[in-house]
């Protein structure tokens, strides 16, 4: 975990310097690194220490399949829109934010490395060097789903954060375009994580442990991609599902929804400025769109006003018949 301050302009401009490279000169890795390994040390630490006195992890988990593997290319190179932007994007809305980026494949048509699992940073270089460290298999299959579910194991049971011990959940993000599968499998946590397990884990059982310290969510890239897949990401993350238009708001909307269930973003004409000055988002057609998607959160949160959102109050993901995350 790094030590040192964020520095946004220098992110910025490694971000510029990435934007006309190909996929494949970003992301050189053939195969897992042994630190992005969950069996490296078998736990990934968020501490409140030094220069992030109130440190809050995020943990951004990329669907790295066929399919997908242009979105990590995409927080890489583009300086606005990407990870840059939703670093600064997010320092409005929560304190010292930490990111982790998490690899995801399909652990069930024996790719390489299904889940790869990455360190929480606070500084820009050290995040784009675990995101780029991302090795994108391009795997996947016709097997009714992507392994998001180790994703969800690993923020359950391999992450130690100092803002669980102080009371203040952190923020885990699934981004993903297919189904997720029913149960965590003995077998690949055991040959992934390095961890024997009796049995398989139901994935309702897995996100109920995720929702003690997390804030989960769904996003999927556009709605072209939601399809029948949509009635199985809310059975797990009930309202807590984020359809973008394009995948090029990912970054935005991750940043609204943290400030909306913070409750530190109350007006979404204040968002909208955002948009315009941090992720220089001229046509108001965009900004449009992505605000759209947030009053649509706001709603579930029980927020009066649409764009003018009321106080924070706890959201209540699972509140659809077909939803069933609960939060305390």
């Amino acid at each position: 975990m790094s030590k040192g301050q964020y520095d946004h302009t220098a992110h910025r401009a490694a971000a510029s310097g990435r934007a006309t490279q190909r996929r494949e000169e970003v992301f050189t890795g053939t195969g897992l690194d042994p630190m992005l390994d969950p069996k490296y040390r078998g736990y990934r630490e968020s501490l409140r220490v030094g220069v992030y006195p109130k440190a809050r992890p995020i943990m951004v988990a990329l669907d790295e399949t066929g399919s997908m593997g242009h979105i990590p290319h995409f927080l890489a190179t583009d300086a606005h829109r990407g990870l840059p932007g939703m670093v600064k994007g997010l320092y409005p809305f929560v304190a010292d934010p930490q990111i982790c980026f998490v690899g995801i494949g399909d652990a069930r048509c024996q790719e390489d490395a299904p889940i790869q699992l990455g360190h929480f940073e606070g500084e820009g270089h050290k995040m784009d060097e675990w995101l780029t460290k991302l090795y994108l298999e391009n795997g996947g299959g016709g097997n009714g789903g992507e392994s998001y579910e180790l994703g969800l194991y690993a923020g359950a049971r391999c992450v130690r954060a100092d803002a669980f011990r102080d009371g203040d959940r952190g923020y885990h993000f699934t981004v993903g375009d297919d189904n997720l599968f029913s149960e965590v499998r003995a077998i690949d946590i055991q040959e992934r994580f390095g961890v024997r397990i009796e049995d398989d884990i139901a994935t309702e059982a897995i996100m109920a442990e995720l929702v003690a310290n997390w804030h989960p969510f769904f996003i999927c890239p556009d709605p072209g991609r939601a399809g029948h897949h949509e009635a199985n990401w809310r059975r797990y993350f009930g309202d807590h599902v984020i359809i973008a238009h394009s995948h090029e708001d990912i970054a935005v909307l991750l940043c609204g929804v943290v400030g909306l269930t913070e409750g530190t973003l109350t007006d979404l004409d204040v968002f909208d400025r955002l948009l315009a000055e941090s992720f220089e988002r001229q046509d108001p057609r965009e900004r449009g769109r992505v605000i759209t998607v947030l009053e649509a959160y706001a709603a579930v949160l029980g927020r009066a006003g649409g764009s003018r959102p009321a106080a924070a109050s706890e959201p209540t993901a699972g509140s659809r018949k077909s939803g069933n995350v609960r939060h305390a």
